[in-house]
């Protein structure tokens, strides 16, 4: 299996995680509480909205928090691949013949960063399940 699905596989089981362990919670915290300013049948439309709005805020937080940490995580994966490709190209210099041996080690490279940002995941859940467990 090619590096980019062995990450996206394992991001995809610790998202899974999350939303079962915690967000599924959450989110029905938020859904049970808009459901109670639409019972509210002697407010006004405005009021009604605003309380469904205040009942989703903190949910929308979280999720940009989570967004967040998930973003600075891909952004350094990038960060680590696109440095694999300048390295190979830092070997290539002028010369555009690319030998096996070249694209092996560059390969190589990828699929260190691969395993390396694997490694990283129970941190980032870690991260964003504390993040969601102490709103």
């Amino acid at each position: 299996m090619d590096a980019g699905m062995r990450i996206q596989n394992e991001s995809v089981k610790m998202m899974e995680r999350l939303d079962k362990e915690v967000m599924r919670k959450l989110q029905g915290e938020t859904f049970r509480c808009s459901a109670k300013c639409c019972d509210d049948t002697t407010s006004s439309m405005n009021d009604v909205q605003r309380c469904m709005n205040m009942c989703a805020a903190p949910m929308e937080k979280l999720q940009s928090q989570v967004e967040s940490e998930t973003q600075q995580y891909q952004s350094r994966l990038s960060r680590c691949v696109q440095n694999c490709q300048d390295q190979m190209q830092d070997r290539l210099g002028s010369n555009s013949n690319v030998t096996a041996a070249m694209k092996a080690e560059a390969e190589s490279c990828v699929n260190a960063c691969a395993d390396s940002f694997i490694g990283k995941l129970p941190e980032l859940e870690k991260r964003i399940k504390s993040v969601l467990l102490n709103h």
